[in-house]
């Protein structure tokens, strides 16, 4: 189908052959998976580069879901207000741009203050132990009270955060869990073989892993179901 260059990071560029079966096994993966059941009623921000892998295989397995695909203004200065306007529910990125919300909110919280500050302090430290025990992201008291506001940050509608090409920081990640009020799953791969290899599951509390494979629930089911024909005849 293509050839998708590396960046060169794990030594020189050279031009990936991805074919249409390699796409759309992703797309069977992503189908099947818990967290990445993409649906009609979602809808998703592109803006990190098209022939990146990880947004190619995002943007397909939006349009094999039939879900709505929204492309930024083109300038990432802007991107707080295209996430305002779009409010997606699906948010996929990397590191550096978690790490700056991770910055920003941190930053706001130090500004409280007051009654309010030793609440919200309360707040996100009891959320934090939770979800560093249990994976579970959201409070029904402190969520209405604090963290519908943060959520604000992409949208306010967002149900899914998927980060790749890099490391994400575990506290980064715990963090934007509890303040965006869903999960953050991380994903771990080469172009060489499509982008994707291993995923966390979005429940799981420990951090600094990178999950198991991506296909293997597929591989399985559609050996005992025969359900190749869901994505290759489709």
């Amino acid at each position: 189908m293509t050839f998708s260059y590396t960046s060169g990071t794990t030594g020189p560029p050279k031009g990936a052959m991805i074919s249409h079966r390699n796409f759309a096994s992703f797309c069977g993966a992503v189908a099947f998976n818990k967290d990445t059941g993409f649906n009609q009623n979602d809808v998703a921000l592109s803006y990190l580069p098209l022939p990146h892998v990880l947004e190619r295989e995002f943007l397909f397995s939006m349009f094999y879901a039939g879900g709505s695909v929204v492309y930024y203004s083109g300038d990432t200065a802007k991107l707080k207000d295209d996430l305002a306007l779009v409010q997606p529910t699906i948010f996929v990125s990397v590191p550096r741009l978690f790490s700056r919300f991770y910055d920003v909110l941190k930053a706001k919280f130090k500004e409280v203050q007051g009654y309010t500050k030793t609440a919200l302090d309360y707040a996100v430290n009891t959320k934090l132990s939770t979800v560093q025990s249990t994976g579970r992201f959201t409070h029904r008291i402190y969520d209405p009270i604090f963290f519908n506001k943060t959520k604000q940050a992409l949208g306010g509608k967002c149900r899914l955060m998927i980060s790749g090409s890099a490391p994400l920081l575990p506290d980064v990640q715990n963090f934007l869990k509890i303040c965006m009020c869903c999960p953050l799953i991380e994903g771990y791969g080469q172009t060489e073989n499509t982008g994707a290899a291993f995923i966390t599951d979005g429940s799981d509390p420990v951090t600094r892993q990178v999950g198991g494979p991506v296909v293997i629930f597929y591989f399985i089911l559609s050996q005992v179901l025969n359900l190749n024909w869901l994505i290759f005849q489709k």
